[in-house]
C-alpha cells in the first residue's frame, strides 16, 4: 500500500502542488484582498475584484496536469483506490485555502477556497470526458471569463458567473457543491 502511495504521489505531484498551494495559501492571507481592476470584454460594466480571485487558476492547473501525467491504463487496472485518494487530495487543496480564510481578512481567501472547489470538481468532471491533458482547461476558462465579463449592465451578478460571486452567496456555494459532487461522481464511476 505504502508503495503504491508513493507511487501515486509522485504521478500526481503532490508535493510540488502542496508546496504551491500553502504559497499562495500564506500569499492570500496577506494580500488577497488588493483590489484589480478588470475590464469588461463583453461591453458590460468592468468589475473590480481582489487579487485572490485569480489564485485558484495554479491549484487547478496543477490537479490537471497530475491527472495527465500517469498511464490511464494502468490506473484503470489498478486495485488501489487512487480515484479515492485524488478526491481525498482535491480536498486537502481546498482545507489548505480555507485554512488562509481562516487567518486572513476580507473575503478574498473564502472566494478563492470556494471557486478552487469548483474549479476541482470542474477538472475531475472534464477529465471523464475530454483528453486529459485537457482536463483543467474549462475550470480555468470559466474562471477567466467569469471574471473578465464582469457584471450586468446594471450591477449585478449572472447566475451562472460563480467565480465573482461574494462569499456569502448560496449561489456561488451551490455551483462549487454540485461541480465538486458532479466531478467526484464522474471521476469515481469506472471506465
Amino acid at each position: 500500500m505504502t508503495r503504491a502511495l508513493i507511487w501515486w504521489a509522485k504521478c500526481r505531484a503532490v508535493l510540488p502542488t502542496i508546496v504551491v498551494t500553502v504559497l499562495l495559501s500564506a500569499f492570500l492571507a496577506l494580500t488577497g484582498d488588493t483590489p484589480v481592476q478588470v475590464p469588461s470584454i463583453i461591453g458590460a460594466i468592468g468589475v473590480t475584484v481582489p487579487l485572490g480571485y485569480f489564485f485558484p487558476l495554479p491549484v487547478i492547473v496543477a490537479v490537471g496536469v497530475g491527472l495527465s501525467r500517469p498511464d490511464r491504463l494502468t490506473e484503470r487496472r489498478s486495485a488501489r483506490p487512487v480515484r479515492i485518494w485524488d478526491l481525498a487530495f482535491g480536498v486537502l487543496l481546498v482545507a489548505l485555502l480555507l485554512a488562509a480564510a481562516a487567518v486572513g481578512p476580507g473575503e478574498a481567501p473564502l472566494i478563492a477556497a470556494r471557486n478552487t472547489a469548483a474549479g476541482i470538481g470542474l477538472t475531475l468532471l472534464a477529465g471523464r470526458f475530454l483528453p486529459a491533458s485537457l482536463a483543467s482547461l474549462p475550470a480555468v476558462a470559466w474562471i477567466l471569463i467569469g471574471v473578465l465579463t464582469g457584471r450586468t449592465e446594471y450591477g449585478q451578478d449572472a447566475v451562472w458567473n460563480w467565480p465573482i460571486l461574494e462569499a456569502p452567496s448560496a449561489i456561488g456555494w451551490a455551483w462549487a457543491a454540485v461541480l465538486m459532487t458532479a466531478g467526484a461522481i464522474a471521476h469515481l464511476v469506472p471506465r
